[in-house]
């Protein structure tokens, strides 16, 4: 059978498309990305794209779709998800996955709770999904530290000797001296493999008290806060005060703020962005900044 898999505006190798990929080719099925087959597997991580699947069911009927795009309800079956990635699909040379799926936070923005549940639990380990040909791992968890094995699976990435990416970021809320001490042991990198930065999250105003204690930890720890790096939502429901009190208190502390636009925010808070994204804030003041009125998808602005 011809089993063709279509991944819609994702620039990230596709982790679901990867174990059907190995699911399929076990049964000796010819496995295609991006174009249908006798079955076509269609996924969607943004809703944005939600329009292309529809238009691409009426080319392929039988086709599953799936993805938080268009359905968060909606998993790949026991006997696929349990499958190693195939990595040749993508032709990468690190490891892509999740330790941990679940997350106990309430942000009422984001689809995890929705899609893997509250609780904080492990799915597999580092060796499930390791990749034979290099010794980098990216790890898609929401929110490992929340997992009480949190510690087994640092342990074990330690003692394989990988280098971890975690894509999504950690939640500063569970760092103290002993997880920021575990953190310190490790080897971590950013995505393109040439920054040794931890990601962060500060999205809610309130929770200053647990970034300020947190980034303390990491320093105690000897992590410096120059590598340090926190996304900052804006334009859901904080005002530009907050947005800049988060701004000016992670500048003070020496952490690099990024900005990330949710979806329909304001050419202001855009051009806020660009501004701190592109770093133009150490040499340009707020105030002498006049790109407001600029809409260049070139600049570096994520919306979600």
């Amino acid at each position: 059978m011809r089993i063709g898999l279509i991944d819609l505006g994702n620039k990230f190798p596709n982790l679901a498309l990867m174990k059907v990929s190995t699911y399929h080719k076990a049964m000796h099925d010819t496995v295609s990305l991006g174009h249908g087959g006798d079955l076509t597997y269609i996924s969607c991580v943004f809703s944005k794209y939600r329009n292309i699947a529809e238009e691409l069911l009426n080319l392929y009927p039988a086709a599953v779709v799936g993805g938080p795009g268009w359905d968060h309800t909606v998993s790949l079956p026991p006997e696929i998800e349990d499958c190693r990635p195939d990595y040749s699909l993508y032709g990468i040379d690190y490891g892509l996955g999740r330790l941990t799926a679940g997350c106990p936070g309430d942000c009422p923005w984001c689809v995890v709770p929705a899609c893997e549940g509250t609780e904080a639990k492990t799915v597999a380990t580092a060796g499930d999904i390791v990749n034979p040909r290099g010794d980098f791992l990216v790890l898609l968890d929401a929110n490992i530290l929340a997992c009480p094995d949190w510690p087994d699976h640092f342990r074990e990435i330690r003692e394989r000797g990988l280098t971890v990416c975690f894509s999504q970021g950690l939640d500063i809320r569970y760092v103290n001296d002993m997880v920021a001490a575990e953190l310190a042991k490790l080897k971590v990198s950013d995505l393109r493999r040439n920054h040794n930065r931890l990601w962060f999250a500060w999205d809610r105003p309130e929770n200053e008290e647990h970034v300020r204690a947190g980034v303390a930890a990491l320093n105690k720890a000897g992590i410096k806060s120059y590598r340090l790096r926190f996304y900052v939502m804006v334009g859901y429901n904080t005002t530009w005060e907050q947005d800049w009190h988060r701004f000016a208190v992670l500048r003070d502390l020496g952490a690099e703020p990024f900005i990330m636009c949710y979806e329909g925010s304001n050419r202001k808070l855009r051009a806020f962005a660009r501004w701190v994204n592109r770093f133009i804030y150490k040499r340009c003041r707020w105030e002498d900044n006049n790109r407001w009125g600029e809409d260049d998808e070139r600049q570096q602005v994520l919306c979600f």
